[in-house]
């Protein structure tokens, strides 16, 4: 299964390094190092601990007392040992798809016929997994359990592997397949591996002779000659078999595949799809036959048939005749097409792209470039830009000596091409279709910055479109770029749910900042600086009361100090009267969700370290993903496919108007709180991304003092590179690195390197490449699919070989030795010391040691052309590690120069900033009345006195001297920002007290929308009013709801009788329609819809009893349904969901008798208003009415005749106690034969 990655993992990963976070550990082991950046390991067998086979574990004990020692007893009362058998199991006949990793040719895909076919494993312990032969003289190379051969299978005569009629007839017969079998693509035949093995004993009363490995000697046959497992077999002729596993005495010998396995250690840095580790380990089969080399110039290439075979029991399969057929399972197979020599391949596809970007830039190309040169390559646009081609511009080009009318027109439309629009069809808002301009973030021009009048946000995207007036067309680019990310957020329920809480908490800050301001001026709040300072005139007042007599005045009415009149408070505060410090209550909000854990407001969230608020890194995360263009449909890239044809590169700028106007249209969810088409919260959403994006990261947010590295990293310039090249080499290695002595201060030279299609790379940079901050970019097969070739040229008459000097030294080798080669050996086929046998089209591995190392023991040997002489005789032999060095293709790359520094070129700002609207002074002004406010979880509240600042707060108002008190209703719009308790649910009514003005009717008490009223004067003869007595509770005693049962596919109306069909086929879907009949002013709890299962005499008959709280039902429940089941026991399979009302959630609970559906509600606090449920109806899938037979034939029981008798129970009130009351009753279900009907 592929490893799911971070949209950012390669920028997180760089990030790591440069800062003291700790890096995600693999399971890799560190016993083996990591090579350098472009080094490789070869290690020649990475054996596992256990091999497959028979193990047996004994155990002892023994104990020394007093210098005795004595053995004890560990089973029973006499065995001194116990012995435990146990056997390690791995693949033999199929081998998990998880374990491949890729292959060389690849599927479908064509190369040279010098080349043999590779492939490569995840597992580095594969091939050794399972012991096939031991060689005692040789402790450096171990014989894998698999072989890889390509088979000829297309050529005219003596086609390999496929079978004549009357071979294909008689083992159609022995594996007991029907006559119309046919093999695979592949020829081989698909059969068990029970059939397989008794295949050879079947078929020998047949014409055709057919061999199999003796497997009956293994000690696990007995539990695999019965084994049903598919396999696909193949079938070699004999005289084959023997030219591929024979040696030169005729006996089978898998010895000489000791040298076609090794594995692999690999940097998988730059790696396409590498993950987080920069380890890699991978286990490499390759073949020792070539693709054959009789192919004519000119000629249609051939396909070969690639098998990967098990070497298990090989060598049991002597005297095989030329006639007969040998049989062996196929593990692994793929297609691929052989061409002829020297004949375009992938490594020849990279050139011409290489040819590509010359002719785009007018480099001078050489003689055997030109020649290359394709009517496809010199259609390339200027410097490889993402646009149209130059034919396309062509046809806008005036003519000469002829005017034409239309030209401003044409010229308009070619420069609208030219910077990457393409022609869509859109509609308008009337209905009509019309066509309109349109280009996705992708561009070939540096984006221009907008307009002044540009808007800074939207709430619907018209805002962003673009009306051309020449040529009369709506650019609806960026409006587009409005409504996608829109659509992604809403779709993304983490996101949306997020940044709902979020926009949530920002409101309420908002309002409370602004309404407290308001409210301290109204009311002369005073804050805790101004507190003291009044002190000493407190306590001068307080010494002039304890010392005059109460007939002398001291001048001030005591009574008035909390009297406030009407006049002196203004209008009511809300969240739009004060702009200015809601909007500063919302940037103190959100600097406290986008702050990093354990540090102030100041310090923004970082990328490894824990953030303050939780949902602030969920919508953080989402809006950086989509910076680096994670999830956003491809053809907003490539709107056109001409734009990037088949075997090209091109290079493009990242839009950033384009991403601004996404980014608006994500965070314009949830906005049911913006007045006015004035969405504050966004806007300083935007400006907290901003600081994130312009605060450098710090090494350690505990320690600033340790100093800090680059800022965020964002995207705005890359590539698409489309060839085969992509899809042969899934691990392509991209290189883009810094200039030597450049201080990259933890930057990441590649953002992001991934597929958008099996064909199509993406390469995202944070630089522009004429910036000199780009050494060059680089294309290199990886090391572990580089291809392995049976001699560097390959034909009929003619071997050809360069090898490798090898070093074996524990130091580092010159850099540049994989480039050092011999003398150039050339072979014939009829030379005896031939390292290739033209017959077998195989590698002769002996004599390839022969030539590497038992010549060299004279004093002028060929040792020296490409060895050194630092090794030592016990070092002079072959292994497969030095086999998949020489074998191995050189290594290919393109590489691509920068331009050099243009001081006239546009460059882009840093750090990079989203567009938002500036801060106006007032804003500036009322942060100053507002304190650094912590962020709080959600569900808690910020009290407006902690939004007080000590120093900046209004003068103090006298209190006036007017006896009168501030209205209730008032009160309640002056601090309706103040946390409130939750409103009742039912009207309540009070009854006013004696005191004049009342008028003794009972009137609604306010809760939300209070009404104004004159201020009230208080007298001193006034009393207080009498205490509301609460209202009764009101409890259900009848069901609320009525239920209908019908099937699914049936029309039906309200008014049909519930009924299901029982002789219907299939397990089918029944409509529960539970509709309401009358409403209270309650609390709905839960409903529970009791269905009876299997016959009537599973359930036994109680008397009903009274609910209790324990029990609200009471007895009334599964056990005292009488009459037949709904479905037979056990029934699985059935599932459940609402149909439209979302408020509940459907369980179910399958008892012995009866199946329990119950609905509840999805609130958190678990209830429901019976008046905003006006139906819970639900769907319940995969109900068996017909009663089917199980597997040995027998029933469940009998379907009985008679209606099936439901019971509903409607709980009321809360959960606990559940004090509103409780309701059942048994709705009656009528079975119905005529489903054909």
């Amino acid at each position: 299964m592929a490893q799911l990655l971070p949209a950012r993992h390669l920028v997180l990963r760089a990030v790591a390094k440069a800062t003291e976070a700790e890096v995600v550990q693999t399971d890799i082991d560190d016993t083996v190092p990591l090579p350098d950046l472009g080094m490789m390991q070869l290690y020649s067998f990475y054996q596992p601990g256990l091999v497959a086979g028979p193990y047996s574990i004994n155990v002892s004990q023994k104990v020394v007392f007093n210098g005795e020692e004595k053995t004890l007893a560990v089973q029973g009362e006499t065995a001194t040992t116990a012995k435990q058998k146990f056997r390690v199991v791995l693949p033999q006949f199929s081998i998990p798809k998880e374990d491949f990793h890729s292959t060389y040719p690849a599927q479908g895909h064509a190369d040279q016929p010098s080349i043999v076919p590779h492939l490569v494993f995840n597992d580095p312990h594969l091939p050794w997994e399972t012991p096939v032969k031991s060689d005692p003289n040789d402790d450096d190379n171990i014989i894998p359990w698999l072989a890889l051969f390509p088979f000829d299978c297309n050529r005219e005569k003596d086609s390999e592997l496929r079978l004549n009629d009357d071979q294909l007839k008689d083992v159609r017969t022995a594996l007991k397949l029907d006559a119309e079998k046919k093999p695979s693509a592949t020829f081989t035949i698909s059969t068990t591996v029970r059939d397989y093995l008794a295949l050879e004993d079947r078929i020998k009363s047949l014409n055709t002779k057919v061999r199999i490995p003796a497997f009956k000697g293994d000690d696990n046959f007995q539990s695999i000659k019965d084994d049903p497992t598919p396999v696909e077999v193949m079938f070699i002729k004999g005289d084959l078999f023997k030219l591929l596993f024979y040696n030169k005495s005729g006996t089978p010998d898998v010895g000489p595949f000791r040298y076609c396995s090794h594995v692999r250690n690999i940097n998988t840095q730059g790696i396409t799809g590498a993950g987080v580790s920069e380890k890699g380990l991978f286990s490499i089969v390759h073949s020792k036959r070539s693709g054959p080399f009789d192919i004519a110039q000119g000629a249609a290439p051939r396909s070969q048939a690639v098998h990967l075979v098990s070497l298990e029991n090989i060598e049991t399969l002597t005297d095989v005749k030329d006639d007969e057929l040998v049989s062996l399972v196929s593990l692994y197979r793929w297609t691929y097409l052989c061409q002829p020599p020297l004949s375009v391949n992938f490594i020849d596809a990279m050139r011409d792209i290489g040819i590509q970007l010359k002719l785009s830039q007018n480099v001078g190309l050489d003689e055997a470039e030109r020649a290359a040169v394709t009517v496809q390559m010199r259609d390339t646009p200027p410097k490889s830009y993402l646009r149209c081609s130059e034919k396309v511009l062509a046809a806008f080009t005036p003519l000469k000596d002829k005017p034409d009318p239309l030209q401003g027109v044409k010229t308009a439309m070619a420069q609208r091409l030219s910077d990457g629009f393409s022609l869509v069809k859109y509609r308008v808002q009337s209905g009509e279709e019309t066509v309109g301009l349109s280009r996705g973030a992708l561009l070939p021009v540096y984006p221009s910055e907008p307009l002044e009048s540009w808007p800074y946000s939207s709430n619907n995207g018209q805002d962003y479109q673009i009306f051309d007036r020449t040529l009369r067309i709506m650019d609806i680019s960026y409006s587009s770029a409005f409504q996608l990310g829109r659509i992604m957020a809403t779709s993304d329920i983490g996101f949306v749910s997020a940044l709902m809480r979020i926009r949530t908490r920002a409101y309420q800050s908002g309002v409370m900042a602004s309404s407290f301001v308001a409210g301290t001026q109204a009311l002369n709040l005073k804050t805790k600086a101004q507190l003291f300072a009044s002190l000493p005139g407190t306590f001068e007042t307080m010494k002039a009361l304890s010392t005059t007599s109460s007939e002398v005045s001291i001048g001030v009415d005591l009574r008035t100090r909390w009297d406030h009149s009407r006049s002196d408070l203004g209008e009511t505060p809300q969240a739009s009267a004060d702009p200015e410090h809601f909007a500063a209550g919302v940037e103190k909000a959100i600097a406290a969700e986008g702050s990093a854990a354990g540090t102030n407001e100041n310090l923004p969230i970082s990328d490894l370290f824990a953030a303050t608020s939780d949902d602030w890194r969920i919508v953080h995360d989402w809006v950086l993903d989509r910076m680096y263009l994670h999830g956003i449909p491809t053809h907003y890239f490539i709107s056109d496919p001409n734009l990037l044809p088949p075997e090209s590169m091109r290079f493009f700028h990242i839009d950033k108007n384009w991403m601004d106007c996404f980014i608006d249209g994500a965070l314009s969810c949830a906005n049911h709180t913006a007045l006015n088409d004035n969405d504050v919260i966004r806007e300083v959403m935007k400006a907290q991304f901003n600081k994130y994006l312009s605060t450098p990261i710090p090494k350690d947010p505990k320690d600033p003092s340790k100093g800090t590295i680059n800022t965020p990293q964002i995207p705005i310039y890359g590539l698409l590179l489309r060839s085969a090249v992509v899809q042969a080499f899934k691990d392509l290695i991209v290189e883009a690195p810094f200039p030597e002595k450049f201080d990259s201060q933890g930057r990441a030279p590649i953002l992001v390197q991934k597929r958008l299609s099996p064909d199509i790379l993406m390469i995202l940079l944070d630089r522009l490449p004429d910036s000199n901050e780009i050494a060059s970019i680089k294309f290199t097969q990886p090391p572990h699919q580089q291809r392995f070739c049976a001699a560097d040229y390959l034909s009929e008459k003619e071997a050809t070989y360069l090898f490798r000097k090898l070093y074996y030294a524990d130091g580092k080798p010159p850099g540049d030795f994989l480039q050092q080669f011999g003398d150039e050996v050339n072979f014939q086929p009829a030379q005896a010391k031939s390292v290739y046998n033209w017959t077998s089209r195989c590698i002769d591995f002996e004599k390839l040691d022969d030539l590497l190392f038992k010549e060299t023991e004279h004093p002028n040997d060929k040792f020296a052309a490409f060895h050194t002489r630092e090794w030592k005789p016990e070092q002079r032999k072959l292994t497969s590690a030095i086999v998949g060095i020489q074998l191995n293709d050189t290594m290919k790359y393109l590489e691509i120069l920068p331009p050099d520094a243009n001081p006239k070129a546009p460059k882009p700002k840093r750090p990079y900033q989203i567009r938002t609207r500036p801060v106006d002074q007032k804003r500036i002004a009322a942060r100053g009345t507002l304190t650094s406010a912590r962020a709080k979880p959600a569900g808690t509240t910020t009290t407006a006195a902690a939004l007080v600042s000590s120093g900046d707060m209004p003068p103090v108002i006298t209190p006036p001297q007017k006896l009168t008190v501030l209205p209730p209703s008032m009160l309640l719009t002056s601090l309706a920002s103040r946390p409130t308790k939750e409103p009742e649910i039912f009207p309540t009514t009070t009854t006013s007290g004696s005191g004049s003005g009342s008028t003794g009717a009972p009137h609604p008490t306010p809760t939300t929308t209070p009404s104004a009223g004159p201020a009230l004067p208080i007298h001193p003869a006034a009393t207080l009013a009498a205490p509301t007595p609460p209202r009764p509770t009101p409890r259900i005693s009848s069901p609320c709801f009525i239920l209908t049962v019908y099937p699914r596919e049936t029309p039906t109306s309200k008014s049909l009788l519930p009924f299901v069909w029982t002789d219907v086929p299939y397990a089918g879907d029944l409509i529960f329609s539970l509709q309401r009949i009358r409403t209270e002013a309650v609390l709905l709890n839960e409903i529970i819809v009791t269905i009876p299962l299997g016959p009537s005499r599973l359930r036994k008959k109680h008397p009903p009893t009274a609910p209790t709280p324990s029990n609200p039902s009471g007895q009334m429940g599964v056990n005292s349904i009488e009459g037949p089941g709904l479905a037979p026991v056990g029934h699985g399979g059935v599932r459940a969901r609402m149909l439209s009302n979302q408020r509940w959630a459907v369980a179910l609970d399958a008892g012995n008798a009866h199946l329990t559906v119950r609905l509840v509600a999805r609130s958190m606090k678990r209830k429901e208003p019976l008046r905003a449920n006006r139906e819970c109806s639900f769907l319940l899938m995969g109900v068996d009415t017909g009663w089917t037979m199980d597997e040995t034939g027998r029933k469940e029981g009998e379907n009985e005749a008679g209606q099936v008798k439901i019971q509903v129970t409607e709980i009321y009130g809360d959960a606990r106690p559940r004090d509103q009351g409780t309701a059942s009753e048994f709705v009656m279900l009528t079975k119905k034969k005529g489903w054909k009907e």
